[in-house]
């Protein structure tokens, strides 16, 4: 079944694309900086994408944000960013890219 995502126990298993290297090197290296993302674990023997499951509600389900939720995006955001920037730099490097 080509583009189905599937959650197997704690685990998120979707199909293998041209991107899904990069996409687990990034998120490796988010997670190695603390960054609060699923952890990226590789391939299944099926040969999709396997990324760890996250408990909670989709965003677009929920009430508005409070100041207090919107100020814990910002500061989310601003992690990712500044986390970003060296593991972009190595992604690049990797691909012979600049």
């Amino acid at each position: 079944m080509s583009g189905v995502v599937v959650r197997r126990g704690q685990t998120v298993r979707e199909p293998w694309t041209s991107g899904s290297a990069s996409v687990q090197h990034y998120l490796h290296a988010l997670h190695r900086a603390g960054v609060d993302v699923p952890e990226p674990l590789g391939q299944d023997e099926a040969g999709r994408q396997v990324l760890e499951f996250i408990h909670g509600a989709l965003a677009i389900d929920s009430a508005p944000l409070t100041g207090s939720e919107l100020r814990r995006v910002g500061a989310l955001v601003r992690q990712i960013h500044d986390a970003s920037t060296p593991a972009i730099s190595r992604l690049r490097l990797r691909s012979g890219r600049r």
